[in-house]
């Protein structure tokens, strides 16, 4: 599960921090552009896959040191940026209700201007804990 953890932090970070990416390695636009074509359901898989690792990860807050830290970052960074790629189908999918179109749209107007920010963490939280790993 650790390796889905990390895969989907690479991903996301990938996606996030796309422009400044394709700026420093132009062999990466092909990549980059496979992904954005999916990166509705990316983001609705993210948003899942975030929310069971924030209380996977806060499970063992008795542990807090380094790692539980990293994770924790992780795990709302994945949630977040899940928030961010999938806000299209989640407003279609809760159009009438419009109480929870409220707070998508709390969570992507905080989100929203600091998405490559939260590009490169997901990144650097995701070579952290792979050097941590080996």
């Amino acid at each position: 599960m650790f390796f889905v953890f990390v895969l989907t932090l690479i991903v996301l970070g990938t996606l996030a921090a796309s422009d400044r990416i394709m700026k420093m390695a132009p062999a990466t636009k092909d990549l980059i552009t496979f992904l954005k074509q999916s990166e509705g359901w990316i983001g609705i898989v993210s948003v899942f896959l975030g929310g069971f690792w924030v209380f996977r990860v806060l499970w063992y807050i008795k542990y807090f040191n380094f790692g539980f830290f990293l994770a924790l970052i992780g795990a709302v960074t994945m949630f977040l940026l899940g928030v961010l790629y999938s806000q299209t189908l989640l407003r279609q999918w809760s159009s009438k209700n419009s109480g929870a179109t409220d707070a998508l749209n709390k969570v992507v107007d905080k989100a929203a201007p600091i998405k490559e920010t939260l590009g490169l963490v997901a990144l650097i939280v995701a070579i952290l804990l792979i050097v941590r790993s080996i």
